[in-house]
Formats: C-alpha cells, sequence, structure tokens
C-alpha cells in the first residue's frame, strides 16, 4: 500500500504544469489582488472546493521523498488554494491565499509585478524573488544563497535549494532575479521649514537615483547620485510626496509616490480674485489691495484654525470663519498684525505671527541677529537711502522710529527709539525661542514692519 501511494504521489509532484489538479470550476476569479503599485493582478483566482485531507503515515512519505529526491523540506501540506506565483508575490507578502495564473493563457499573469515597477530586476545576489524562465512556468521566494522557498503547484510549500526542483520547473534555464524597492520616512511633517529624510529600501550600490516632489517640497541635497536617500525641505501645507526613478545598469525603474501631510500656516492669499501663496510666517508683510475685501483661505488639512488680531495693531475691521480670515476696508499706510492658532490631533496646537500691508514701501527696513554676540540691529539704512532716492515705489520721509521687542506669545521684552540708521541690543539675558521685532514710525505710530527671528 505504501508503494501505491509513493506512485500516486510521484505522479502529483511531477503535475506542477501551469494548470491544476482540481477542476476549474472550483475557482472563482477575484480582481481585489495588487501589486505593491497598485496594479490589478489579472488571472487571480479563489478556491471554492475541499482540500485533500493526509494521514501522517502520508505526510511522512512526503517528507521521506522531498528529502531523498530533492534535499528539500516539507513547510506546508499540499493545498489547491494557492500555486508557485500566488506565494512567491502576494501570499508571502501577507496577502490571502489565491491562485494565479489558472488558465494556460494567464501563464505570464504574475508578470505585472515587475512590469508596473513594483520590483526590479537585481543580481542574484540581493534578490528576493525569482522567476524561473521567461515563460514564467514557475516563481520562488529567494531566502539566501542556498535556499528557495516555492509551492510547487498544488503540492506542498518546499524549501529547497536554486536548482533541486521538478524537472518541469527547467531550472536549468536562465533565471531572473526581483527585488521590491520602495521609498521610506516621515509621513507627517508638522512644520513648514523642516529638513526631511527619504530613503530607498533595498537600492543596488551602484544604481542611481533621480528624485522628484510636489511643490511644496523642494529637494535640498542628494548625498550623491548612487545614494539611497534625499534631503527635502516642506515649504507649505496639506498633502505632499516624493518619487524616484532607480537606474540599474541602464534600465529605469519608477517608484511609487511615497505621501505624507505638512500640517503648517501656508494657505493661499485671495485679492481681488487672484490667488498667490501665503508666504512663511514672520517674514515681510504680506501686500495687499487697499479699499477692497481680501480673504486668506485656510487649506490646511484636518485641522482647526482660528484668527485674532494681535494687541497693538492698528485697529481694523476684519471677521474670521471656518479658519478664513476676512479683511475689510485697509488703510495704506499701515501693518496689520494677526495671530493665526492651529489644533489638530498629530501635531498639536500651533500659533504664528501674519503681518499684511497695503503700502510697498515697508520692506526696506533689516534686522539681523548675531547668535555669536546675543546682539540685535535693527538696520533702517535702506529706508532712509530709499526715500533720499525717491524709488518708484511709495517713498517714505520717516526719520525716527520706535522699535518694539515682543516674545513669541505676545509680551513686550524691551522698547527704544531712534533717528539713526540703527539701533541695537544685546539679548543675552533673554529666553532662547522665537521673538518678533515690530517696527513703528515715530511721528505716526503706525506700525511699519514686523520681523521674525529665532534666537538660539
Amino acid at each position: 500500500m505504501k508503494r501505491i501511494f509513493i506512485i500516486i504521489l510521484c505522479f502529483t509532484l511531477y503535475s506542477y504544469n501551469e494548470g491544476i489538479a482540481q477542476s476549474a470550476s472550483d475557482y472563482t476569479q477575484v480582481t481585489n489582488v495588487r501589486t505593491p503599485n497598485n496594479s490589478i493582478v489579472q488571472g487571480a483566482y479563489s478556491f471554492n472546493g475541499t482540500d485533500d485531507s493526509f494521514s501522517s503515515t502520508q505526510i511522512s512519505a512526503l517528507v521521506s521523498y522531498l528529502t531523498v529526491n530533492y534535499g528539500a523540506e516539507l513547510i506546508s501540506l499540499p493545498t489547491y488554494q494557492y500555486n508557485c506565483h500566488a506565494y512567491a508575490w502576494h501570499v508571502s507578502e501577507g496577502g490571502n491565499n489565491v491562485w494565479i495564473g489558472l488558465h494556460p493563457s494567464e501563464v505570464t499573469a504574475e508578470d505585472i509585478y515587475w512590469t508596473d515597477g513594483s520590483y526590479v530586476e537585481v543580481p542574484e545576489s540581493i534578490a528576493t524573488k525569482v522567476s524561473y524562465h521567461q515563460n514564467g512556468n514557475h516563481s520562488a521566494v529567494r531566502l539566501n544563497s542556498t535556499w528557495y522557498q516555492s509551492k510547487w503547484g498544488s503540492s506542498a510549500l518546499v524549501k529547497h535549494h536554486p536548482n533541486d526542483v521538478p524537472p518541469i520547473y527547467q531550472a536549468s534555464m536562465t533565471k531572473k532575479y526581483y527585488i521590491k524597492m520602495y521609498i521610506t520616512g516621515p509621513t507627517t511633517v508638522c512644520n513648514a521649514g523642516s529638513s526631511i529624510t527619504y530613503t530607498i529600501a533595498n537600492k543596488p550600490a551602484n544604481a542611481t537615483v533621480t528624485w522628484s516632489c510636489s511643490s511644496n517640497l523642494q529637494l535640498s541635497s542628494t548625498n550623491g547620485s548612487t545614494s539611497n536617500s534625499a534631503n527635502f525641505l516642506a515649504k507649505g501645507s496639506q498633502s505632499a510626496w516624493v518619487q524616484a526613478v532607480v537606474n540599474i545598469d541602464g534600465t529605469n525603474s519608477t517608484l511609487p509616490q511615497f505621501f505624507a501631510t505638512i500640517y503648517d500656516f501656508a494657505g493661499l492669499l485671495t485679492t481681488g480674485g487672484q490667488s498667490r501663496t501665503l508666504p512663511a510666517y514672520g517674514t515681510a508683510p504680506t501686500l495687499i489691495s487697499t479699499g477692497t475685501t481680501d480673504v486668506i483661505l485656510n487649506s490646511l488639512l484636518n485641522t482647526t484654525l482660528s484668527w485674532s488680531l494681535a494687541p497693538g495693531s492698528p485697529s481694523l475691521s476684519w471677521s474670521s470663519s471656518g479658519g478664513t480670515l476676512i479683511f475689510y476696508t485697509l488703510s495704506s499706510t499701515a501693518v496689520y498684525h494677526f495671530i493665526a492658532t492651529m489644533q489638530n490631533s498629530v501635531c498639536g496646537t500651533k500659533t504664528a505671527h501674519y503681518y499684511f500691508s497695503a503700502d510697498p514701501s515697508v520692506t526696506y527696513i533689516r534686522s539681523l541677529y548675531n547668535p555669536q554676540s546675543n546682539i540685535l540691529t535693527v538696520d533702517f539704512a535702506d529706508e532712509l537711502q530709499a526715500a533720499s532716492e525717491s524709488l518708484t515705489k511709495t517713498t517714505k520721509t520717516t526719520k525716527s522710529y520706535i522699535v518694539r521687542l515682543f516674545d513669541f506669545y505676545g509680551s513686550l521684552v524691551k522698547q527704544g527709539s531712534s533717528a539713526g540708521e540703527s539701533i541695537s541690543w544685546n539679548l543675552s539675558g533673554q529666553a532662547n525661542g522665537i521673538y518678533i521685532v515690530n517696527i513703528y514710525d515715530a511721528n505716526t505710530n503706525s506700525l511699519l514692519q514686523a520681523i521674525k527671528f529665532i534666537k538660539k
């Protein structure tokens, strides 16, 4: 009886052809099997029938047969639920049990895993997947240089040496080797201006990389064309993406986009029906029109945004609803100081200062903080020069200024006045953090400019 079983077993082991050892009517085609790049795998089927059962004697005979004839190890018992292609590319990656390539016309169904860029061809030494030859006759998982693991048709899942497989798999033919390369890095960025590093997993050492990104990221450094990482600068809010094209021995493989969300105060400023980018908070005032309605649109994702007019700012008719700030009539000379507060469950509460002006001539004043000496200098020279040269922009005749220094929470830290070209303060006694310098016209007490700096 045992001899009869072994003969039947041998027949089963040699029936790993492109079809199955069960009726096709026991399978239902499915469309929910996808590659890492989200392509649908055509020719995927779920098994609706009943698997065979095996006695302990039959299992022992199978183990013995695999050991004697192939030097192989039984991993799991025969099943009709999945085949070699499904195991190598889908099941071993955490997918459900399916059969890929049920019919002879679907013999290359698994090719989508590399033709769509999910896996790229690499040298055997770094590969994790193996396709046994161009006809797509067999697929395996490469465990290391000595061992592969593959499902032998409707028979067992087996751990075996690379060429110790049934003859139908034609192990002597040229094999192709693949690996899944993908981008890793942070999916959440809480501050515009942050430096972010993204890395390509499993990149061959000699492969070159070309990076691209969405407009709210900026590629700052690539660490060399063969490096597997690159640094980006977050420039705005909302969803962002990075992508890489990897060139291996002259062949390009495009990796899927990697997405992240930037939670910060960047938005859109709409003036008279025209939209433009709202600059980073604490920069020179944003120039907007006078006598019209100006709206700042909250373009942040999953956030609650509120606005308030900062103490000491000129009075202004304005309103806020749902994070949207609406200006009404603006003075032609004032600079308006608003505080925005943002709350989301990912990054917590953040506060930022924004300044808006309808006067184009308030951009000449500069401030410089020297972290080595702890000296803050506010320089009025450009402002005075602009007035004396009667530049095309609205000129100023102001020759004296009031300067007030506020901390990030709006508390007054220092105050002074100057009729010269600059004013300087020693900040060695102040805590590290973000500060705002407000410069006023001493004659009218109107805010001319506000500048942010960071004391470290």
